[in-house]
């Protein structure tokens, strides 16, 4: 099932409109602004892999049905899919020269080796995509023009990239860059981002130990909108180098 998800926008909008009016930036240059905001905050909050969760998960221990069932449940030898807790280290059926079938109990499975091999390969990649449910806010970004590859390397969007983001975005797969698509449109005076996130692993919950970019991204949402009103109160809007200070992504459209 996509990961696709719509949220209720109204006060945002709100809040869009009177920021142009207020300032005099274009609607257009107001949303830009606040989609750093947006997708900088929600790459910071989204949840990095637990590195000692994927250890365990590619590490093998037990025999057979005794593996823990931390332990990743299938894993690809010579292109077929075999079930880790079915395989056993030692036990080896071999043909005798007489034509018939002996049972081996203690020599080493040659399975058994191949799925050490695979476990520690797949171990390896998963630890070279750490951080990759956070690099694909990143990426967003970029498809939206509004993050400067060369110049933003350790900051977007008010808070820091760490330098391991910075290296996954430029890595993704094709397959999951296929899932983040972007798109702009005019219509008169009216400026709109739609911006659709289906990836599986960036939207799984933190409930079941994912990397929560969904809940991420609706916080950074709603938080935009609270600090918007809580402007209001404090009167920044009165004057345009308070509002600066405030949103300084402003200045950064405006370079």
């Amino acid at each position: 099932m996509k990961a696709q998800f719509k949220i209720e926008s109204r006060g945002f909008d709100e809040a869009i409109g009177a920021l142009s009016r207020i300032t005099g930036f274009s609607q257009a240059d107001i949303i830009k602004a606040e989609c750093r905001a947006v997708l900088g905050k929600t790459m910071e909050t989204t949840k990095k892999a637990d590195k000692k969760k994927i250890v365990s998960k590619y590490t093998y221990k037990g025999e057979g049905e005794s593996a823990p069932p931390a332990v990743v449940k299938y894993v690809r030898i010579d292109g077929k899919l075999h079930q880790v807790r079915k395989i056993k280290k030692k036990g080896v059926f071999a043909q005798l020269k007489n034509g018939k079938w002996k049972y081996y109990p203690n020599r080493i499975n040659p399975l058994y080796k191949k799925m050490m091999t695979a476990l520690k390969d797949q171990k390896k990649y998963a630890l070279s995509q750490l951080g990759q449910s956070k690099a694909t806010f990143i990426h967003m970004a970029e498809k939206l023009k509004i993050k400067d590859t060369t110049a933003e390397k350790s900051k977007f969007g008010g808070v820091r990239v760490p330098a391991y983001v910075n290296q996954l975005t430029s890595k993704l797969s094709t397959k999951l860059r296929s899932l983040i698509k972007t798109h702009e449109s005019t219509r008169g005076n009216n400026y709109g981002v739609t911006m659709v996130h289906n990836g599986r692993v960036a939207n799984s919950t933190l409930a079941s130990g994912g990397a929560g970019g969904r809940s991420a991204f609706f916080k950074a949402f709603y938080g935009r909108q609270a600090f918007y009103e809580k402007n209001i109160d404090k009167g920044v809007f009165k004057s345009m180098k308070k509002i600066l200070q405030k949103y300084p992504e402003l200045r950064v459209l405006d370079k």
